[in-house]
């Protein structure tokens, strides 16, 4: 899988990036304007051009697997002992705890997401190129395993913006513009 977030401070922006949404394409992107203690989490296969910084450092398992969408107490442990600080498909609420809610607050937050049939078809796509092309479109289907992040970014679109504290959320074809809380 890719990689989770991008935040630049001389830039003032946090990305934090969805699951199949074109988002290692993004962060390649942005990346190549990041410097000094700008954040970058690395993308898997690595790409010319990227280069990940500062995302290891210590990190405290218990408070990151008890924040909203995060992940098992084993697999935040996990992360620790490798040092991920900022990591794969990392939740916004735990980026704001790492990067302090005011700078939070302060920066252009966002997001990109998608038609849910088109993600669904490009998590197809990736499940089907992984295993060697044997994956048709009805045995996905039928198997029921989606690419469903909601329980990580937002339960509806606008709640997401709201609850996560990001000013916009990118659609792929489109923005779709300022948050109505703004």
């Amino acid at each position: 899988m890719g990689t989770a977030l991008i935040v630049s401070h001389p830039h003032r922006f946090a990305f934090v990036k969805t699951r199949q949404t074109a988002g290692t394409s993004i962060e390649v992107f942005l990346a190549r304007h990041c410097s000094g203690s700008d954040v970058v989490t690395p993308v898997q296969p690595p790409v010319p051009g990227h280069t990940p910084m500062n995302h290891r450092g210590w990190s405290n398992p218990w408070r990151d697997s008890r924040c909203t969408g995060g992940s098992s107490f084993p697999a935040a442990l996990s992360r620790a002992a490798r040092r991920e600080r900022f990591y794969n498909h990392m939740p916004a609420d735990l980026v704001r705890d790492r990067i302090g809610a005011d700078v939070w607050s302060a920066y252009e937050t966002f997001c990109v997401e998608r038609n849910p049939w088109d993600k669904t078809l490009s998590h197809w796509a990736m499940r089907r190129d992984r295993a060697g092309g044997d994956l048709s479109l009805d045995a996905y289907l039928a198997d029921g395993d989606f690419c469903s992040d909601l329980d990580r970014y937002c339960d509806a679109l606008m709640d997401a913006a709201e609850e996560l504290g990001v000013k916009r959320i990118l659609c792929l074809g489109g923005v779709y513009g300022s948050m109505p809380y703004d």
